[in-house]
């Protein structure tokens, strides 16, 4: 990949796959340093976006504290300056009928090899509350107990899954992507945990404690085998309980602004991690010029912590203020 690094905007074009390198960090990191001094003053949303993308490539490499920091920087410097235009994203579309063929295929196969999978998440939603995937939900979410995972993980080529690079590093979470349609699966390790009535998930980071990641706390989920007419596989037995803990009381009511990542009633720990994705959300509401978005991330980050420097910055006299 040959990319001039003295350009910030064909740095910032090149991000995704940039991203995907195992030098991320290194190329973001020289892409700063070459930003001329006067772009501080003259261009300031150029050493914003090169922030971001290097707060990222830090989150992807496991760096929590570091990337914390240059997100943090980053956000104070655009807090004073004007919000970018809303620019057009491309609608997420998926084939949902082959995506549930997929989800139906891939949970009758993991039953099948004695592994207790299940749908969760917004998959799940879509099934109890229209019989179907979200029109707009970007991937299947699958959980199975964490000492499956790895017999989880090895069974998925046989379905056409094969291993998608993904900025989350989690010792329980791996992504894919199928190899003949455009779809990704998200596969999550759980813990059933007895002892304390209770299901540990979210992400759980490398190298870390899984309490300093994005750690949710649930109530036993009780799962039963059904047999279907496409195969036999694990259901949640009271799927509307376990979406009231994800998505809050109105989870039947479509909310395209919800951020389940860190909105979630079960999410248990606000720490260094979670602290930097919700940074990283509200950089992208901000870059997209989503003005509701960055009042609604702000409003979260505030309820979490009402000590939050980035939420302070936002609400400064000095802070450019937010289109109406």
């Amino acid at each position: 990949m040959r990319i001039d690094l003295s350009n910030p905007d064909a740095v910032w074009q090149a991000a995704n796959p940039i991203l995907t390198q195992p030098n991320a960090v290194a190329i973001f990191a020289k892409a700063l340093a070459l930003l001329p001094q006067e772009e501080l003053t003259d261009s300031p949303l150029h050493r914003i976006r090169l922030e971001l993308c290097y707060g990222l490539a830090l989150f992807s490499g496991s760096q929590i504290t570091a990337s914390l920091a240059v997100l943090r920087t980053a956000l104070h410097r655009a807090a004073q300056q004007p919000m970018p235009r809303p620019s057009d994203q491309p609608p997420i579309t998926i084939d949902t009928k082959a995506g549930l063929a997929l989800l139906r295929q891939t949970l009758a196969g993991l039953a099948a090899q004695g592994l207790t999978a299940f749908a969760t998440a917004g998959a799940l939603l879509g099934l109890v509350r229209n019989n179907q995937l979200l029109p707009n939900d970007k991937d299947l979410d699958v959980v199975v107990p964490m000492q499956q995972l790895q017999a989880a993980v090895d069974a998925m080529p046989a379905w056409g899954w094969k291993p998608a690079w993904t900025v989350v590093k989690a010792v329980n979470f791996r992504s894919f992507v199928h190899s003949e349609h455009a779809i990704t699966l998200d596969l999550f390790g759980y813990e059933f945990d007895a002892v304390n009535a209770c299901v540990w998930g979210g992400w759980w980071p490398v190298g870390l404690p899984r309490e300093q990641g994005r750690l949710l706390k649930f109530k036993p989920i009780e799962l039963v085998l059904n047999n279907h007419p496409w195969g036999t596989h694990w259901d949640v037995h009271h799927p509307e309980s376990l979406l009231a803990e994800l998505y809050g009381p109105h989870w039947r009511t479509p909310n395209a602004e919800f951020d389940s990542t860190i909105e979630t009633p079960a999410l248990l720990a606000y720490n260094d991690y979670t602290r930097t994705w919700g940074a990283l959300r509200l950089f992208e509401a901000w870059i997209q010029g989503q003005a509701n978005l960055v009042a609604r991330r702000l409003h979260t980050l505030a309820r979490l912590d009402g000590t939050d420097p980035v939420v302070h910055a936002f609400a400064s006299p000095h802070a450019h203020p937010l289109p109406c």
